[in-house]
């Protein structure tokens, strides 16, 4: 795994404790060096994002109470 890995910022976000961290370790097998944060809220979602370096991965619940796509932050993503 080449050093840029470690960089990797993955925020893993559902309301779901069980499925969030099933995913979580998905992603940390996949990434093993990621820095993977975990949100079980919305306002969670936007306080990682905005704090530090911005993420290069969100893992996101497009169903998520409290996320509307079209409202906010992070429509960006969706553009892609």
């Amino acid at each position: 795994m080449p050093d840029s890995a470690a960089r990797h910022r993955i925020i893993v976000a559902d309301d779901h404790p069980v499925f969030r961290d099933g995913i979580r370790r998905i992603v940390q097998g996949v990434v093993p060096a990621a820095m993977i944060h975990q949100a079980s809220t919305f306002d969670e979602v936007l306080d990682h994002a905005r704090n530090g370096s911005a993420p290069d991965v969100f893992v996101l619940d497009l169903l998520f109470p409290g996320f509307e796509l079209g409202s906010g932050p992070i429509d960006w993503m969706f553009l892609v």
